[in-house]
């Protein structure tokens, strides 16, 4: 892969992973409400479930997306559905529960809605399969550049999730102080 296009990839994927989706607005939740480390663990969830469509992607299921489109669909509003279900059960107060007797559970919820929210969006899929192949350079071997593509994305992601989940849990801690002045 040339410099050039590698440098273009990275600020490209930058872009794309500032602008807020479903998973980066479930982290800023959890952050506000429950603090920096659940927003952490929803990131982990996040994470494991982006590799997942990842190796999807790389391993060339493109096919399989043409033939499944509808299953994509599926999966969206499944997502959909799931998002929902989360907000409810916040609005109805069982969230505020939660956050007087966290425990393990909890952290482990946080990394399955993580995980839940990030699968069931099949745009991230779709965008590595789009994506991807428009940085690969003909004259070289493939895999070894969606191979250095896929590790920065991930490496990337990671960064840019933390620093949300940071953010958001330093706003959330700032905010639900009771002696705070605005």
């Amino acid at each position: 892969m040339a410099t050039g296009a590698y440098i273009s990839f990275v600020a490209i994927s930058l872009a794309v992973l500032l602008f807020p989706g479903p998973s980066i607005l479930l982290i800023v939740a959890n952050g506000l409400h429950r603090g920096v480390r659940v927003g952490l663990f929803t990131v982990a969830g996040g994470i494991v479930a982006m590799l997942v469509q990842l190796l999807v992607a790389l391993a060339g299921l493109r096919s399989v997306e043409t033939v499944f489109s509808n299953g994509l669909t599926y999966i969206r509003w499944a997502g959909v559905a799931y998002l929902l279900y989360i907000g409810v059960q916040r609005w109805r107060g069982q969230a505020h529960a939660e956050l007087r007797g966290w425990k393990l559970r909890s952290y482990r919820s946080a990394v399955i809605d993580g995980f839940v929210v990030a699968l069931t969006n099949p745009g991230t899929m779709l965008f590595f399969v789009a994506f991807f192949p428009q940085f690969v350079n003909d004259d070289r071997p493939a895999g070894p550049q969606l191979l250095l593509m896929a590790g920065t994305f991930m490496v990337l992601t990671t960064i840019v999730d933390i620093a949300y989940a940071l953010l958001s849990g330093r706003v959330g801690t700032y905010l639900h102080q009771p002696d705070r002045t605005i």
